[in-house]
């Protein structure tokens, strides 16, 4: 056992990615889904937040943190785009149904992988 073993973490918001603190004691950045997006999961996510999404997620991996959203709705869709952007963690309210989605998702994600 560690001599000094850590009890809390801090969680932060998605636009603090940068803070003076190690990924140890602030591992995850979070934030609402709705708060940042218009798009609501019909059709294709708009080029421009796309591009904004997967800089958020560059811009915590890069620091070695994660990001977690929430207020994402229940749909395929948008958990698909939030996947494929480098989102680490996808709040949603119908664990079974995503439990199903994802490992669909990572079976198809693995298998290009491949390629």
């Amino acid at each position: 056992m560690a001599e000094n073993p850590r009890w809390t973490q801090i969680q932060k918001g998605w636009d603090q990615w940068n803070i003076e603190l190690s990924p140890e004691d602030c591992p995850r950045l979070s934030g609402s889904f709705r708060g940042l997006f218009s798009w609501r999961g019909r059709g294709e996510m708009p080029e421009t937040e796309f591009q904004k999404l997967k800089a958020i997620a560059d811009s915590a991996h890069a620091y070695g943190r994660t990001v977690r959203l929430y207020a994402c709705g229940n749909k395929p869709k948008v958990w698909e785009t939030l996947l494929n952007a480098g989102i680490d963690w996808v709040n949603v309210d119908r664990c079974r149904r995503f439990q199903e989605f994802y490992f669909d998702w990572k079976i198809k994600t693995d298998a290009l992988k491949d390629y």
